[in-house]
């Protein structure tokens, strides 16, 4: 176990390329289990898998970030991390700005993302669930974006505005409970199979097509294109259905 970053420390400027790299089983004493980036640090992380990682003592079981970092998320699993405080995915704070685009943050302790200190992250396409101690989006002092994603079945509670100065813009998203908010709904997102570790959408699922196309990416977690079909809407999440609207039950 190292201090802080037990897979991976990126720190002063350096700003990286990770593409198609799993970051696994590693623990950190304090923070960022998996990496942990630090002053003015901006990695492109893409195609990666980090799971399994702890942060024994503090925060960022996955990733935690401090100071002036702007790294770039996109096609990213954060599955089964730990922290002992908040952040068991991701804790961002202290002026970060992180970019998540298709990114499933799913069955990790004390909570999926920690949003603090002016940590303005912006999600779209993010796939949050399962994930169970702290909530799947904790806010404090900070403002995040969260636009075309999936905030559902976390433990205690979806969204969490703890203290401070808080002005949250969350659109066009599926979270458990409702949110205020443009085009967000308050229903079952119908994944696939979640307990087998399938987020995928279900050809039933509400999320299908119920995204915005304003800032909409052109792929989805599995490289898929987005929208699809071309000419609807995308969905809602990190993976891309292939109906442009959901099936609907029918009983006679």
């Amino acid at each position: 176990a190292s201090h802080s970053g037990g897979g991976m420390c990126i720190y002063y400027g350096s700003s990286p390329t990770l593409n198609y790299v799993t970051i696994d089983s590693n623990i950190a004493v304090r923070v960022g289990g998996g990496i942990n980036l630090a002053f003015s640090s901006s990695p492109s992380i893409r195609n990666t898998t980090i799971k399994n990682n702890t942060a024994a003592t503090e925060l960022g079981g996955g990733i935690a970030t401090y100071s002036n970092c702007n790294p770039i998320l996109e096609n990213v699993l954060i599955l089964n991390n730990s922290a002992a405080n908040f952040g068991g995915g991701l804790s961002f704070e202290a002026e970060d700005t992180p970019i998540l685009n298709n990114v499933l943050i799913s069955d990790n302790n004390n909570g999926g993302i920690r949003c603090s200190g002016s940590s303005n992250a912006v999600l779209n396409n993010v796939t949050i669930t399962n994930n169970t101690g702290q909530s799947g989006v904790s806010i404090t002092w900070s403002n995040p974006t969260i636009t075309n994603s999936i905030i559902y079945n976390n433990s205690p509670l979806q969204i969490d505005v703890r203290e401070g100065i808080v002005n949250p813009v969350v659109s066009n998203s599926i979270i458990q409970g409702g949110y205020d908010g443009t085009g967000n709904i308050d229903l079952d997102p119908l994944l696939t199979n979640p307990a087998l570790g399938d987020f995928r959408l279900s050809d039933y699922s509400p999320a299908i097509g119920a995204g915005t196309m304003t800032n909409a990416l052109d792929t989805d977690l599995e490289g898929n294109p987005r929208p699809n079909p071309a000419g609807s809407n995308p969905d809602m999440g990190a993976y891309e259905n292939s109906l442009a609207d959901p099936l609907h039950n029918s009983f006679i």
